[in-house]
């Protein structure tokens, strides 16, 4: 829980700027939220308060005797379907979950009942950024483009440091060039000194783009 807390912290203090009717539209159906009019911004975002017992309360109402179990399939498991709600024609069946399953079930939450070692909870994240200080350099003209840091036959590296807005948050993109096909058909349009060689710009793939404010 205190790992969503800061990571929640961290995405609100760094949330990029959107669109002015998306901004609008949110925002008017928070306000019909019975929130501190200081917290129309950062409510639904920030958790201000960690409640052990709360929480412990809530995940005591998760038991066998306090669920509902659907199943989606194209072909019903037991016999026919009985009804079909009224908006898609989607048909559907009731009914009791077997007994035999809930014992099961049973059996798996009994708390006397040694649990096994594999089911637990994860262990603590250490990357998540606590420190988001910038190392800030004053320069006098803005870099306008990236510069190339590395070439060789195989890849290039361009890198591009923030000198505008200064926030610890990094872009990264990766694009890959197949040159297998053009490689192919320079092989068969040279064999023949006939055919002339026309340029085909190999395909471009775009591999990942990611933009995260926890680098």
């Amino acid at each position: 829980m205190r790992e969503i807390q800061a990571v929640a912290a961290m995405d609100f203090k760094f949330r990029q700027k959107s669109p002015a009717s998306k901004f609008t539209s949110r925002l008017s159906s928070i306000m019909q939220k019975p929130l501190p009019r200081e917290w129309l911004l950062s409510g639904t975002t920030l958790i201000r308060e960690f409640d052990a017992s709360l929480i412990s309360k809530s995940l005591t109402y998760l038991n066998p005797n306090n669920f509902r179990c659907t199943v989606v399939a194209r072909e019903c498991p037991r016999g026919d379907w009985e009804a079909k709600e009224q908006w898609y024609g989607t048909e559907y069946r009731v009914g009791k979950i077997p007994e035999k399953l809930l014992l099961e079930i049973r059996e798996i939450f009994d708390s006397s009942r040694e649990r096994s070692k594999e089911l637990h909870l994860p262990q603590k994240n250490e990357f998540i950024p606590t420190n988001f200080e910038v190392q800030r350099k004053e320069v006098q003209e803005s870099q306008k483009a990236p510069v190339l840091i590395k070439n060789t036959e195989i890849s290039r590296v361009w890198y591009k440091k923030d000198d505008t807005f200064w926030v610890p948050k990094a872009n990264f993109n990766c694009m890959l060039r197949k040159f297998v096909l053009l490689s192919a058909l320079a092989k068969i349009m040279t064999a023949d000194q006939n055919i002339a060689l026309w340029y085909i710009p190999p395909p471009e793939i775009p591999c990942a783009h990611a933009s995260t404010a926890d680098l």
